[in-house]
């Protein structure tokens, strides 16, 4: 049986790390939205960021080829974010520090026989989103406005029902506080 408590602990921890090294860089001031893709089939987590000035030249583009679009939808939906498959390139040290550190549960999590295992994945990525939020990990960002996990097979329909969700936890989690 999968050990959600310590994997749960682990990414709360190198998320916490990356996020930390991110919001140091150049992106810092014009990041709206941040997140974590995550796919228990194959046992990926990544984290996802997307700027202000990104989505306003991919939906200018997107709609100059294919015609209008729900805006936010596109602006909450992570395949059109900055970084989609992690902060910071997949060559880098800082994205094979991070994949390295989670590889310990991504095979057993890929193991796991049960229709609701990409749910408690995402619920997994919920949890230390607000943890962070909750340690003011992300007070940095200026403009940080929000938050969204989905995975792979997460339809246009479920994007924004996904965003509101995790707002609504993200507030309940703070009045607790």
């Amino acid at each position: 049986m999968f050990d959600w408590v310590p994997a749960v602990e682990r990414l709360h921890r190198i998320s916490k790390e990356q996020v930390e090294r991110f919001l140091a860089g150049p992106d810092k001031d014009d990041v709206y939205g941040m997140g974590f893709f995550c796919d228990a089939y194959d046992g990926t987590v990544c984290l996802v960021a997307n700027t202000e000035h990104y989505h306003r030249t991919r939906l200018r583009d997107f709609e100059a080829g294919f015609g209008p679009t729900d805006p936010e939808v596109f602006r909450w939906d992570i395949g059109n974010w900055k970084y989609p498959g992690g902060l910071f390139p997949s060559s880098s040290a800082e994205q094979q520090s991070f994949n390295l550190a989670w590889e310990e549960y991504r095979a057993p999590l890929c193991q796991i026989e049960s229709d609701a295992q990409q749910g408690v994945l995402e619920d997994a990525c919920i949890e230390v989103l607000i943890r962070l939020f909750k340690e003011g990990t992300f007070s940095i960002a200026p403009r940080l406005n929000g938050f969204a996990v989905l995975g792979p097979y997460a339809g246009r329909e479920d994007v924004l029902e996904n965003k509101i969700r995790l707002d609504s936890l993200l507030q309940l989690g703070l009045d607790s506080h």
